[in-house]
């Protein structure tokens, strides 16, 4: 028996229904975490921790979350901006 593969096109963006711009601070001399907290939050932790200890360097992680879809299902649209397209990704034919 033959398998017939095809190729596929496939985009990835934001998932517009996930949380958005969750951010975690880390004060890089002692470790403390502000803890995940919503966008723009961290900053103003950093400070406090900055007035209390007088630690001034911090890391910043900023998380989103991403979907990937396959464009012949006309799926894309959905994605929030920005999609990058990403052509000829081999489907194995059990998936197609």
């Amino acid at each position: 028996m033959k398998s017939l593969y095809r190729f596929v096109d496939y985009s990835i963006g934001l998932d517009p229904h996930a949380e958005r711009d969750m951010e975690e601070m880390a004060c890089t001399t002692c470790g403390d975490l502000s803890g995940c907290l919503p966008f723009g939050e961290t900053q103003d932790w950093a400070i406090q921790h900055a007035a209390k200890t007088g630690h001034t360097g911090f890391r910043q992680v900023t998380t989103n979350y991403h979907r990937v879809v396959r464009n012949d299902r006309d799926l894309a649209p959905q994605l929030s901006v920005p999609a990058v397209f990403t052509p000829g990704q081999v489907v194995p034919p059990e998936r197609a």
